[in-house]
């Protein structure tokens, strides 16, 4: 605390030195005001006479002789043009703080998303041979539509067996008590728009480009799953509407998709990674604008 009071003395000082400094030109405009008030030269006539070439001159003239300078601001009509998408469809949208300017439909579009195994999972990389891929659309609605398919899980995706527990087999890699995990889990029985629960899960943060890898546990939606009878196998789905500021996540590659899974239904004795088998991310490699 000392030094903070040094400083206050110190700004103190300069303060009053400023002052002082200030008040001695003050001191000077005031003298310099009444020299002119006394001594002034402009009378009246000289003035009204001046006002006269100034209209005689009019704009043309220059220095301090000129007249108003025309605007330099051009015209919005004649000198501005709207950036759209080639169909013109770039549109505000958003109205509480989240407000997001879509930039048309043809201005962008998506890459397949995915995920070739486990190893490419993050935050917990693991051992799956597991693969999934998703194709991506949106529109000028805010719908976005998400197909795709996974291969080669070693457990059923979570919850699609109808189950309330972690399977014994599963690996979980963050360390968490299988209960407090899967009652976390239980506890979000549907997303915001109803969605009901799955172990498929849209998350926000980039991963897999140049900015590096990140993650979000916050449940932005829930994907559907629908499973293959090997229960390893299928597809997963999704239709939803997204909010200006979930649009303007998606455009800018934030957007991923975890895909959890557990059960061993086909009794190899090897299960699920509940903390995520595969991430398909929807980054700046699967965005594209033209």
């Amino acid at each position: 605390m000392a030094g903070i009071h040094g400083s206050n003395e110190e700004h103190n000082d300069l303060t009053q030195q400023a002052g002082g400094d200030i008040g001695a030109d003050a001191s000077k405009h005031s003298d310099s005001a009444t020299l002119a008030s006394k001594g002034s030269s402009i009378q009246t006539s000289d003035f009204e006479s001046s006002l006269n070439n100034q209209a005689d001159l009019g704009s043309s003239a220059d220095h301090n002789h000129a007249g108003p300078a025309e605007s330099p601001i051009p015209k919005m009509s004649e000198d501005f043009k709207q950036h759209n998408g080639t169909k013109g469809a770039d549109k505000l949208v958003g109205d509480a703080g989240d407000d997001f300017i879509f930039p048309g439909t043809d201005s962008f579009s998506f890459n397949q998303a995915e995920a070739k195994s486990g190893a490419e999972e993050f935050p917990f990389p693991n051992d799956s041979k597991g693969s999934s891929e998703a194709n991506l659309s949106l529109d000028d609605k805010g719908n976005f539509k998400v197909e795709g398919s996974f291969k080669d899980f070693d457990g059923a995706p979570l919850f699609s067996q109808g189950e309330k527990e972690i399977d014994p087999k599963a690996e979980i890699l963050n360390g968490s008590d299988p209960k407090a995990l899967v009652d976390g889990f239980l506890a979000v029985p549907e997303d915001k728009e109803g969605n009901q629960l799955s172990g498929t899960h849209l998350h926000f943060s980039p991963s897999g480009d140049d900015r590096g890898n990140f993650a979000d546990a916050t449940v932005v939606r829930f994907l559907e799953n629908t499973i293959n009878a090997d229960g390893k196998s299928g597809n997963i789905s999704a239709n939803f509407e997204l909010k200006p500021d979930e649009q303007a996540a998606l455009l800018a590659g934030n957007l991923y998709a975890n895909l959890h899974s557990n059960v061993d239904v086909d009794g190899d004795g090897k299960a699920g990674f509940p903390t995520g088998e595969n991430r398909l991310n929807f980054n700046q490699k699967v965005v594209e604008f033209a």
